[in-house]
């Protein structure tokens, strides 16, 4: 989830940077470019490094949890 909120964060940020430029016809194409920029910056979010860190870190995150779950009932 944070991921895709970081996404739509920055591709929302971009889209606001063009839009000062005078880049965009209308808001809809503002809009759908919006996705686009999300879907240009995921690229690299495919490798296999940036996957093994999410996996490993989301199951370290997921022991630690756990832990302090059964330690503060």
């Amino acid at each position: 989830m944070l991921v895709f909120f970081a996404l739509l964060f920055f591709g929302i940020y971009e889209m606001l940077r063009q839009s000062v430029k005078m880049r965009y016809d209308g808001p809809f194409e503002a809009v759908v470019d919006v996705f686009n920029q999300m879907l240009t910056r995921s690229v690299p979010l495919g490798s296999v490094g940036v996957i093994l860190v999410m996996a490993v870190g989301g199951a370290i995150a997921g022991i630690l949890t756990e832990n302090a779950s059964r330690r503060w009932r």
